[in-house]
């Protein structure tokens, strides 16, 4: 069992230390700016470019393949994207399973109930999606807030004579992240080659948000149909500024429901620590007992159900 422990342990350090390698050292989704650097012949490897921002799925080739036949690995890549952090799908999939393994471990080592250990290792796969979709939300969120600005100041550079990509270009440059480079990924895909229509929709997908969609969407169709540009981004910004403030307000209304969630997640947790400290063999019986740990499991996945319900409940869509 110790030898078990101990190959367990030096595999999951191994796992760790390859995922930071990979994570940092950003093998995939580069820059367009650092590829003109390779080729101007100035930083010059024999690593494939792709100017394009094809993303990479995984480093390792094999990998790659397979996860490009699969709509899944996309799904998940494009919400990867949408974080703004640089992991690929095979880094998020080893994150999970490390995640995983790792609670699964502490838990062999503190509890004496395979089936209980399993539970909450199953459980902690989920960490990893959690802690991004926090970020992603953050993100998401200073987005929202900052687009509106930006749109006007693309109107306001439609209106003094520039084109489309000259006001793009100026707010790839004024507005800071995530609406900068964003904006600046735009102008590099139309400047290497791509279609602004592919680039636009490769922006909605790539934010996340309603509000980029609706951007995209009408900058297309007036490409297609004509008309002020510049008045149907006023409209746009008008109506983006609307739905964020009523989105506000019913954050706050839903406020209650959401502190709910938290307190009757945190509470039994915070009950059973109680207890420990106070009368520390009185919940002993939930292990020693052979249908304790079943019933902590059980107790367990009715939680994490019951807290992805109440989640949804509050969750309202414009």
């Amino acid at each position: 069992m110790e030898l078990a422990i101990a190959l367990l342990i030096f595999f999951l350090i191994l796992f760790v230390l390859v995922a930071g390698y990979y994570m940092f050292s950003n093998h995939a989704a580069r820059s367009v700016s650092k590829s003109v650097v390779k080729f101007s012949g100035s930083d010059r490897t024999d690593q494939e470019i792709d100017i394009l921002y094809r993303r990479k799925f995984s480093s390792i080739p094999l990998l790659n393949t397979i996860f490009e036949d699969f709509p899944l690995f996309h799904r998940i890549d494009d919400f990867l994207q949408q974080t703004g952090l640089k992991i690929t799908v095979g880094i998020f999939i080893l994150m999970t399973m490390v995640s995983g393994a790792l609670v699964f471990l502490l838990c062999t080592l503190f509890l004496r109930n395979t089936f209980l250990n399993l539970v909450v290792g199953l459980l902690a796969l989920f960490l990893p999606t959690i802690v991004l979709k926090v970020v992603r939300k953050l993100r998401l969120k200073k987005f929202e807030a900052l687009f509106p600005d930006a749109l006007d100041l693309m109107g306001y550079s439609l209106r003094s004579g520039h084109s489309v990509m000259s006001g793009l270009k100026m707010v790839a440059d004024e507005m800071k992240d995530p609406v900068g480079p964003e904006f600046s990924r735009i102008v590099e895909e139309v400047n290497f080659g791509r279609g602004i229509e592919k680039a636009l929709h490769n922006f909605s997908t790539r934010v996340g948000s309603d509000e980029a969609k609706y951007f995209a969407t009408s900058l297309i169709i007036q490409r297609e149909t004509g008309g002020n540009l510049a008045e149907l981004l006023d409209s746009v910004a008008t109506v983006i500024r609307k739905r964020f403030r009523f989105r506000e307000k019913v954050r706050t209304l839903s406020a209650e429901g959401r502190l709910s969630g938290y307190f009757l997640v945190v509470t039994p947790f915070i009950i059973t620590g109680l207890l420990y400290l106070q009368s520390p063999g009185y919940s002993d019986i939930l292990y020693d007992d052979p249908v304790g740990p079943y019933l902590v499991g059980i107790g367990l996945i009715l939680m994490a159900i019951g807290s992805y319900m109440i989640h949804k409940m509050v969750q309202i869509d414009l």
